[in-house]
């Protein structure tokens, strides 16, 4: 003789889950971050005079995305540049070093 198990009522249950999947959907929309595509390009290097005036304007209240678009470079490579941002603004502009990649 097998034993049968109880059927276990699922509406409820299914509710909540179509609930929670509505939740989550509006709640990524919300916390989407609208992103402007950058442009693909292959290897670009900036002057050391380019690099001091990145974060000049970085200071100046640019966004990263926007400067990256500006010297067409990808929004790491903005990154690490400004990670390093006194390295850079300690140069001058008028050196033979600053000319230099």
């Amino acid at each position: 003789m097998s034993i049968k198990p109880k059927r276990i009522k699922y509406k409820k249950f299914s509710v909540n889950r179509v609930e929670k999947r509505v939740l989550n959907e509006t709640n990524t929309n919300k916390v989407k971050r609208q992103t402007i595509k950058t442009e693909k390009i292959k290897q670009i290097i900036l002057t050391k005079t380019q690099k001091a005036e990145l974060c000049h304007m970085r200071k100046s209240g640019y966004p990263q995305l926007s400067l990256a678009n500006h010297f067409k470079i990808s929004e790491l490579t903005v990154s690490k540049i400004l990670k390093q941002e006194d390295q850079w603004l300690s140069i001058d502009p008028n050196s033979t070093q600053a000319k230099s990649k």
